[in-house]
């Protein structure tokens, strides 16, 4: 299955998309800052990066910037995964960085099958 970093500011929302991601078979690391995500990005082989979009010190979007920056991170796929958003930044975050915006709170048994559609889509288009 996949490796996938869960990036979030809230404790209780990193441990909800662990918990599930692992009971359907997938490794999870997790960082609580863009910077704690930029050092397990280059420690670990990833497939995916789960990112809340709004966190202190460094949003969801400026560490994909630092990502699409870095030749060995640009092209892991990412999705952000967040409790608000608006339609333009989400249209805009969509265009320039991502896989897709899931909303919090996102119900368990509908997160399972959204990142499991996304790697798929992912793995397609890099093979491609």
């Amino acid at each position: 299955m996949a490796v996938i970093l869960v990036v979030d500011d809230t404790h209780v929302d990193r441990q909800i998309a662990k918990l599930v991601l692992e009971a359907n078979g997938h490794t999870v690391h997790e960082a609580q800052t863009g910077a704690d995500a930029l050092q397990c990005m280059r420690q670990h082989p990833l497939h995916l990066v789960l990112i809340d979009m709004y966190m202190p010190g460094m949003s969801g979007l400026q560490l994909v910037e630092r990502m699409r920056a870095d030749p060995l991170l640009a092209q892991l796929p990412v999705v952000f995964y967040t409790a608000w958003h608006d339609e333009y930044e989400t249209e805009h975050a969509l265009r320039a960085y991502g896989y897709a915006v899931l909303a919090k709170p996102i119900p368990p048994q509908e997160l399972a099958p959204r990142i499991e559609q996304i790697l798929h889509e992912a793995a397609r288009a890099q093979g491609a």
